[in-house]
């Protein structure tokens, strides 16, 4: 027990270290009680995610299905919020969206309505329902009064800063992006704080802010091991500062367009594009963004739309 709680804490911060003691425990979850198996794929899964490690993600939440048969299928929305995740940074938007709805259809704790619904509305957000977006957001702020999570606060910061980037409101976005990081200073969430570092130095190249984004203390991005995907787009981002700020032309990396290719993150795809527009780098067609991809059967396609999965035989 002592190592699964650490496993938990670990798979927010550092991800690689949860999947080693997960990988040490895995010959002996089927000997386990359902609950514990339960709680030990989710700390995985949360663990690959936060990695940007789709395969192993989508692995973990297959092999975590029986154990929620056996538990007689509690806590459901934790499941189908894990979907929704691996849905999104998959590139699946729509069926993110679906999936976080249905965790929301299935809890009334108010702390997991939050997350469920702040989720949500990065989803809508890729669909490109703004309007949704904007209505998930105002619940998650009210929920925040009834529910204060200084931590949620800094998330539903962050991804409503990533709205207002879509929208190229880059100013409010580097305000939100910058309250994020004030919020979670001190405390021991470093991936997330890599994140809204990486988005706020986007939002500031974005808006030609140089001076700024000279300023921005970035020490954690060099302290501690990015994923491969948040490596590639830091590259990406030092790229063009060296761009925007030279008066002589630059010589790129040849590798940055083939690196932007092996990311699966949906989020930081876009990111990229972003930023490969504003210093005239053209990019091939990135596979997440193909429109006509299908899921396949065995891709967790019965996790979403009118919250059936559960139901199936």
């Amino acid at each position: 027990m002592a190592d699964l709680k650490r496993a938990e804490i670990l798979a927010a911060d550092k991800p690689a270290e949860a999947l080693l003691l997960y990988q040490q425990y895995q010959p002996q979850l089927q000997q386990m009680p359902p609950k514990i198996q339960l709680l030990w794929y989710t700390s995985a899964a949360r663990a690959a995610l936060n990695q940007s490690n789709l395969r192993h993600a989508h692995q973990i939440l297959q092999e975590m299905l029986p154990s929620y048969q056996a538990t007689g299928k509690p806590k459901t929305d934790f499941y189908y919020n894990l979907a929704g995740i691996w849905f999104r940074k998959s590139g699946y938007s729509q069926q993110a969206l679906w999936a976080y709805q249905c965790a929301l259809n299935v809890t009334t704790n108010n702390k997991d309505k939050l997350k469920y619904t702040s989720n949500a509305a990065v989803a809508a957000r890729y669909v490109g329902d703004k309007k949704l977006a904007n209505q998930y957001f105002a619940q998650a702020k009210e929920l925040l009064k009834i529910e204060p999570d200084l931590m949620m606060q800094a998330s539903v910061a962050n991804n409503e800063g990533m709205l207002l980037l879509s929208e190229k409101r880059y100013e409010e976005a580097s305000s939100l992006f910058t309250k994020a990081l004030f919020l979670r200073e001190g405390h021991h969430r470093i991936n997330s704080q890599i994140l809204s570092t990486l988005n706020l130095m986007a939002s500031l190249l974005l808006n030609h802010d140089l001076a700024e984004f000279v300023r921005l203390d970035k020490s954690k991005l060099s302290r501690y091991q990015l994923s491969p995907a948040q490596d590639i787009y830091l590259t990406w981002l030092n790229s063009a500062y060296q761009v925007l700020s030279s008066a002589q032309p630059v010589q790129l990396s040849p590798t940055l367009a083939a690196d932007y290719l092996t990311v699966e993150n949906d989020s930081i795809v876009y990111l990229i594009e972003q930023i490969a527009e504003l210093i005239n780098v053209p990019l091939p067609p990135h596979p997440i963004n193909q429109k006509d991809k299908q899921l396949q059967e065995h891709q967790l396609s019965g996790y979403f739309n009118e919250c059936q999965f559960f139901e199936q035989p």
